[in-house]
């Protein structure tokens, strides 16, 4: 009977911890992506002659901290104009980091992006390219899947499609949600967006 008792204990932690875990990595696999119809970002498109990329991100999401590592290790693209919109930068110094690599840098809030976009913008890390005329030709994701550190982040492919004139379809936004109302919807526990 004891044996039993131990081994139940030890089934049950163990279904209750992979549940767990199981639960934070869902998170991850929503998509986030602003329909093109809901929002409209071209207040934060800095003028080009070619083509402009705004990348959302924060300093609060892995996936984000991955794309900041990503464009200070390459630097801006010199055909492109881009600029980096982070929210919430709360002492990481991306803003003065990315500045001195050469970017354009918007800082903000979660807070002033819901009331500037009504949480339209609802995750992060999201890419808007647009063309001279400040036409939206991308709006999504970086990648398909998840990013990691050893995901492939290359939107000189995107823009290069764009010159061939190859319509570009949307990636996925996967991540961290950037909206306090699909933060709520997500984690109602406050687990991973802690409640303040």
């Amino acid at each position: 009977m004891k044996n039993f008792l131990a081994y139940f204990i030890t089934f049950a932690w163990i279904i209750g911890i992979s549940g767990a875990i199981s639960q934070l990595h869902a998170w991850h696999q929503v998509d986030l992506s602003p329909k093109g119809a809901q929002i409209d970002v071209s207040n934060l498109f800095a003028p080009t002659n070619t083509y402009g990329a705004v990348h959302f991100l924060t300093p609060m999401c892995s996936c984000s901290t991955v794309i900041f590592d990503h464009l200070l290790e390459r630097k801006p693209i010199s055909s492109i104009t881009e600029t980096v919109v982070v929210i919430d930068d709360n002492q990481k110094n991306y803003v003065s980091l990315l500045k001195d690599a050469g970017y354009k840098v918007i800082k903000t809030t979660k807070e002033e992006l819901a009331r500037k976009y009504h949480n339209a913008l609802k995750g992060v890390p999201l890419l808007a390219i647009y063309d001279k005329e400040s036409t939206i030709q991308y709006l999504g994701g970086y990648s398909s899947k998840t990013i990691t550190p050893f995901s492939k982040i290359d939107i000189s492919k995107f823009i290069e499609d764009l010159d061939n004139k190859k319509s570009i379809a949307s990636y996925p936004v996967k991540g961290c949600s950037v909206s306090k109302s699909y933060q709520q919807l997500l984690d109602p526990l406050g687990i991973k967006y802690a409640k303040r």
